[in-house]
């Protein structure tokens, strides 16, 4: 039940069972509680089982991977990475190990491991077929790392035969027909972090211009309420909120099959806290993939995936197992109410975030795991042509930022032209972006949030146009903002963009004036046009 994706069921089964737990039983226990984010639950059982005088080899292996992966899920990667390397002494070559061990070398930005790591992994993951392969090619060969589509799509394959091969008792894929009868079509949001997260941040907007004279709007929330505005915000935006937290599987496919949804529009993807065993059940009339997963499912029992002639144009319908929704424009939602950057002295604002007055400021604000070796060497490339400039990046673990200095001193560039951003609340965020000159785009897993945020600051985007969605949104989004002269196909393209703009002030103005001008005009931020869009497409399905 675990290894199929149905964490909270078998955590209920452990939770409820009431006769005393042998070593095996409290292992399985504790995994289910650390999948389901149950942290301190998981360190007592932990605890429990450490107690335990019989435990033979197998048990204490177990117990210990355990324990690395929680240290892991916590962020502790220093610890993490040495019992998952003691664990490999005992077991080598384990592919959920070396799984472990290759996530935290992203994290960290650790180069040299993750390409030992990977050819490993690569080695044990066949020709995606059979479902051993799985631990190993989840790692390197889904759309966060590998920009091959064809290759993305085998590997969720694989997770959906896994998860088909267990969740056949949550129903014999009843499929409840559509209700004619209804004055209105019933649509349901279904989603794990509905709360001050990048992806409530893009969806909320939507579900406030819903036109409630055709659609009425549900959201399922299955993740933690924080009680933030934005989940305040989402709360009041739809006619109904369902706060999930910890449901069953079951449960919640009896729930959403209950509610007599005609649409059911999944925002996670196989993104952690997933409940896909769920939509295995078939709860939906029409199931859709959405926004949170840019890659095909590979799901059978997802019907349909939004998209755009960006990011899967004509022809690419082989790397979808969904048949494909194409919106005009640009399939990201957007927020045309979010907070509009305040007004700074942006002399001042550079001081407050550690960023030279007179120097260029090239920004790349996502998340670290995000900077494989080809993008930090064009990066590099970028600031060694342009001196006085410094590169603006997201501050992560204390290792990745050591390993980025050092890779930058390797590629000829002193590291203290490296400048580091802590984590900060949206409207900080969004002013403080206006600081930057220019933005330069990952290539393999673009910005998706993170550049809409720079477009919405007012900060030109350069992107590179990859060969999988993934490596593609960045893209969409530009032309969506009447930008398309800020997408390359070729990484020299790329630098030499970067380079020209670098020298030419005027033209980062008039770039700048141009995306400010345009938060009111362009495609991009018409929040109200994109749902009609999407309503347009839901109206199409329920006919």
């Amino acid at each position: 039940m675990i290894d199929g994706g149905r964490i909270h069921d078998a955590l209920a089964l452990c939770e409820n069972k009431g006769s005393a737990p042998s070593a095996d039983f409290l292992i399985l226990h504790a995994r289910a509680a650390r999948l389901a984010g149950h942290y301190d639950r998981t360190l007592e059982l932990l605890a429990e089982l450490t107690g335990y005088s019989d435990l033979d080899a197998e048990h204490i292996w177990q117990r210990d991977f355990e324990q690395a992966c929680l240290l892991a899920q916590r962020g502790d990667f220093t610890r993490a990475r040495a019992l998952y390397t003691d664990l490999l002494a005992r077991k080598p070559a384990h592919p959920r190990c070396l799984a472990n061990l290759y996530r935290i070398a992203l994290h960290v930005c650790d180069l040299e491991t993750q390409a030992s790591l990977r050819s490993a992994l690569q080695a044990q993951s066949g020709d995606l077929t059979r479902p051993e392969d799985l631990a190993a090619a989840e790692a390197v060969y889904t759309f966060e790392q590998c920009d091959d589509a064809a290759k993305n799509l085998a590997v969720n394959r694989l997770r959906a035969q896994r998860l088909d091969a267990v969740t056949v008792t949550i129903s014999p894929s009843r499929r409840p027909s559509r209700r004619p009868d209804r004055d209105k079509i019933r649509i349901g949001y279904l989603g794990e972090p509905f709360r001050n997260h990048a992806r409530a941040h893009l969806l909320t907007g939507v579900l406030e211009h819903h036109d409630r004279d055709y659609f009425e709007v549900m959201a399922y929330c299955t993740g933690r309420n924080d009680r933030s505005a934005v989940r305040q915000r989402l709360e009041a935006a739809v006619d109904q909120f369902h706060d999930l937290e910890g449901i069953t599987d079951q449960a919640l496919a009896d729930r959403l099959h209950g509610d007599a949804l005609d649409i059911l529009i999944a925002t996670d993807g196989w993104n952690h806290m997933n409940r896909m065993a769920a939509l295995a059940g078939r709860p939906a009339s029409v199931q859709i993939s959405y926004l949170g997963h840019p890659s095909s499912c590979g799901a059978d029992f997802i019907d349909y995936m939004i998209v755009d002639g960006v990011i899967a144009p004509v022809g690419d319908e082989a790397q979808f197992s969904e048949q494909l929704i194409r919106l005009p424009d640009t399939y990201q939602a957007t927020d045309d109410r979010q907070p509009q950057p305040a007004s700074a002295d942006r002399a001042d604002l550079r001081q407050r975030n550690g960023l030279p007055v007179d120097k260029l400021v090239f920004a790349s604000l996502n998340q670290p795991y995000k900077l494989n070796r080809q993008t930090l060497s064009l990066w590099f490339e970028i600031l060694q042509a342009v001196p006085d400039s410094v590169l603006w990046l997201l501050d992560g673990h204390p290792a990745a930022r050591q390993n980025l200095m050092r890779y930058a001193s390797a590629g000829g560039v002193n590291p203290e032209r490296l400048v580091f951003a802590s984590f900060a609340a949206k409207p900080e965020h969004i002013t403080r972006l206006t600081a930057a000159d220019i933005a330069l785009d990952p290539l393999i897993y673009n910005g998706h949030t993170t550049t809409m945020d720079a477009l919405w600051a007012g900060v030109p985007v350069i992107s590179f146009y990859g060969s999988h969605m993934a490596s593609r949104v960045a893209a969409s989004l530009l032309r969506a903002a009447d930008m398309p002269e800020l997408v390359t196909s070729f990484t020299g393209d790329y630098r030499d963009l970067a380079i020209d703009l670098a020298r030419d002030p005027a033209q980062r103005q008039a770039l700048r004036e141009r995306l400010i001008s345009g938060r009111d005009r362009n495609s991009l931020f018409d929040t109200a046009g994109r749902t009609r869009a999407l309503e347009a497409a839901y109206k199409n399905l329920v006919k």
